[in-house]
């Protein structure tokens, strides 16, 4: 993907046939091309492999390098790459897990993004699981000293209202209960995934990011209506205002199998989209107006219901 992103590497798993082994659905890779070679005809048993670690727990995992000890299969290929960290999430479907997505980081400022996993504790608190805080130590020692009520902050807000959310200047936000390190550290734009296993919520994971290393170029969230029966632009994030002009001249809201977002509800499947192959019919507005070229779309379903979608596009 292009090199000022976060986010290089985008991967999609399901389940063979057999429903012993998971096998690489689609992904997409950029510049990364050594990597795509040796990630293709790969499979992972449960608990083998980011992704198979993943399908066995049914949790987010990130981890926060790839050398030895991390248990990461394609470690060699990844530092070839010049990834740095990853993050590995079930997409659930009722009580289904049907597919693990992977999204792999790097770029030329990985050390200006971080990568956390939220889970409750007994009290109805989110404490930090796991993450990946790249040159931020301090940023990570006030992390894992909180506990974040519901309502509260990123993660808190998430858990109440069990959808995606998208926040931007976070050193300005009230929303943001750790604003103040944000500024220190650059911190401008964050993304919140909750995490379904069978209709529960497991896990909040948070994504942050600097205004010069973005996640993706184009960070969409799209959410249902009132009446559920269409999907709104609820918030987003531009690297240019080239791509936010190619966005509002998009429309801005959808209904079921309409556009991508409307195809992630639909088929309940995370997508990677690729403009270079077949499925381009299904790009959103900005990826096919804007110079955008490559992505990875994710629905967010609370058992059978549908909260949302989020796009990250490259």
């Amino acid at each position: 993907m292009f090199s000022q992103s976060l986010l290089q590497v985008a991967e999609i798993w399901t389940p063979d046939p057999s429903g012993h082994s998971l096998t690489l659905q689609s992904g997409c890779y950029g510049e990364s091309q050594d990597f795509r070679s040796v990630s293709a005809g790969m499979e992972f048993r449960k608990g083998v492999g980011l992704p198979g670690r993943v399908w066995e727990s049914e949790q987010p995992i990130v981890l926060n390098h790839f050398r030895g000890g991390s248990g990461f299969m394609r470690s060699e290929a990844a530092a070839r790459a010049g990834l740095v960290a990853g993050l590995g999430f079930p997409v659930f479907r009722g009580e289904k897990c049907a597919a693990v997505c992977l999204l792999l980081f790097g770029g030329p400022q990985p050390q200006a993004g971080v990568l956390e996993v939220w889970a409750p504790e007994v009290s109805g608190a989110l404490a930090l699981v796991s993450g990946y805080h790249g040159q931020l130590d301090t940023f990570r020692r006030v992390s894992a000293l909180m506990k974040i009520p519901s309502g509260i902050g990123l993660p808190g807000r998430v858990l109440e209202a069990r959808a995606p959310m998208l926040l931007e200047s976070l050193s300005d936000s009230t929303a943001f209960i750790r604003a103040a390190a944000a500024e220190t550290y650059g911190l401008h734009s964050g993304l919140g995934l909750p995490i379904f296993s069978d209709g529960v919520l497991t896990s909040i994971v948070v994504m942050l990011a600097g205004r010069s290393s973005p996640l993706a170029r184009s960070v969409e969230v799209w959410v249902p209506n009132s009446n559920a029966d269409e999907l709104v632009l609820a918030a987003s994030a531009y690297e240019t205002q080239a791509l936010e002009a190619a966005a509002k001249a998009g429309p801005a809201s959808c209904r079921k199998g309409q556009g991508l977002p409307g195809a992630l509800w639909e088929s309940g499947m995370p997508v990677v989209v690729d403009s270079r192959a077949e499925g381009a019919d299904q790009l959103s507005a900005t990826l096919a107006t804007g110079d955008l070229e490559m992505g990875i779309g994710i629905p967010i379903f609370d058992g059978e219901m549908f909260r949302g979608a989020v796009l990250l596009l490259n």
